[in-house]
This record gives structure tokens, C-alpha cells and sequence, in this order.
């Protein structure tokens, strides 16, 4: 087993991201939307860095899974966030359809697939790369 890598926007470099209307509550995520909703605020969400949430993000992007995107705060990394499929702890489901926002998704997913391939090529790792706190990365 290998160690973990962060998510690489952790580390100050240029990741993909897609504007989601968010509303907080306090310190924690309330509710979030694709389209403008009652108090809510439009900020710039991470792509996530994992092979399985890129993968299950393209999917529901173009249209192959009706899975739902759902938003989460990064761990340790204070107000941002990142989005990520069912089950993360903390997740808010994305309300609202995703036509609109289906192409830059796909897109942004795409670019996302590249970085983290990039990003674990660098680091001298193969296989199916993990990052941003979920566990430890399996070569």
C-alpha cells in the first residue's frame, strides 16, 4: 500500500471547479442547488480527485447513471468544497436538474481525470490513484 496524496488543490495547485448555489448553516453545509435557490450563495466547488467519483461523476454527466451528485466540505481544508457521489460523510445532495450544467461537468470531470493522472504519474504511482482523505491508496 502506498501513502494517500491530498486532494491536489490542498496544495495550492489549479484544480476544476463548477459553480453550485450553496447555503451554510453556522460552520456546516446546509443545502445546495444548481440553480439559484432562496439563500443561497453560488461558490466554485472542487471536483473530486478519485478515480471512482471521476468515473461515477462522467457518468451521470452524459447521461449513463441517474445517480445524484451530492457536495461535501473537504476535510481539513476549512470553507471548501467538493463534490462527490452518495455516502460521504456530511454530503448534501445537489437539488435541481442537470441539463444545464451537464457539458461543463463532463468537461470539467475530463480535465479532472487528466490532473489526477498527472498529479499520481508524478508521484511515481499507478494504478487506480486515491486522494483527498478517504483512506489509503492501493498500488
Amino acid at each position: 500500500m502506498g501513502e494517500e496524496i491530498g486532494h491536489p488543490a490542498l496544495a495550492g495547485g489549479a484544480w476544476p471547479v463548477i459553480g453550485v448555489r450553496v447555503r451554510r448553516e453556522g460552520r456546516g453545509l446546509r443545502a445546495a442547488s444548481w440553480r439559484p435557490a432562496p439563500y443561497t450563495v453560488l461558490e466554485d466547488v472542487l471536483l473530486p480527485c478519485t478515480w471512482a467519483e471521476l468515473e461515477g461523476l462522467a457518468r451521470i454527466a452524459v447521461g449513463q447513471s441517474r445517480a445524484r451528485v451530492y457536495v461535501r466540505e473537504l476535510a481539513d481544508a476549512g470553507p471548501l468544497l467538493v463534490l462527490c457521489l452518495r455516502g460521504a460523510p456530511g454530503a448534501v445532495q445537489v437539488e435541481g436538474p442537470l441539463a444545464p450544467v451537464a457539458e461543463p461537468l463532463a468537461a470539467r470531470t475530463r480535465a479532472a481525470v487528466l490532473r489526477v493522472a498527472a498529479v499520481h504519474r508524478a508521484a511515481g504511482r499507478t494504478g487506480q490513484p486515491r486522494c483527498g482523505g478517504r483512506g489509503p491508496a492501493r498500488s
